[in-house]
């Protein structure tokens, strides 16, 4: 396929996979084996073809919404909730974040480093030194909520976010529902985000 899309002959798409197409270094005579050299024109016209595959694959997936790619069982924690029961609820379903509510009021975001700026207490105190504790006695690990976006936000657009602070929540409804993270981006490289 690529071959026809570039123009250029099956046989050396062939040699230029399997490194038949070489130029010879400098002092080695030209033998059978790098005879065929591509030309400027030829390497330029399958470099054309692959950057627009490439550039299709990503546009294909533009006018997902983010709604379709995101997961919708939002596991979240209350600021009431004990540093333990934070700590165990993210290790036990292998999350790196959570979102922190104030009874139905989006309050902040914990994630494993945030936690880890509890390691010094630890090492003051011992480990049952902090475990009781609330999560809103240690302000320090509730970092600024996660962005809020609708739904029918478009993903390539939610991306950007997504990539400056490593998660969005998805709303639907006006409600908190979803949240979006960069795994879930990986599904914009699909062929098909359908098939993910």
């Amino acid at each position: 396929m690529l071959a026809r899309e570039a123009k250029v002959s099956r046989s050396l798409i062939n040699k230029m996979e399997s490194a038949e197409a070489k130029r010879p270094a400098p002092g080695e005579r030209r033998s059978p084996q790098n005879k065929r050299i591509p030309n400027y024109e030829a390497v330029k016209k399958i470099a054309e073809c692959l950057k627009k595959a490439v550039s299709a694959r990503f546009n294909q997936n533009d006018g997902v919404a983010i709604g379709k790619i995101c997961a919708w069982d939002l596991v979240s924690v209350d600021k009431r909730h004990t540093v333990e029961r934070v700590r165990a609820l993210m290790r036990s379903k292998t999350f790196s974040q959570l979102p922190v509510f104030d009874g139905d009021e989006l309050y902040g975001t914990v994630t494993d480093s945030s936690l880890l700026a509890l390691l010094p207490l630890v090492e003051q105190n011992g480990r049952a030194g902090f475990g009781g504790d609330r999560l809103m006695d240690h302000r320090e690990v509730i970092l600024d909520p996660y962005p809020c976006l609708d739904e029918r936000v478009m993903a390539m657009d939610a991306s950007r976010m997504i990539m400056r602070r490593g998660a969005v929540l998805v709303m639907k409804k006006g409600q908190i529902k979803g949240i979006a993270t960069k795994d879930d981006l990986l599904k914009l490289l699909a062929p098909d985000v359908n098939e993910t």
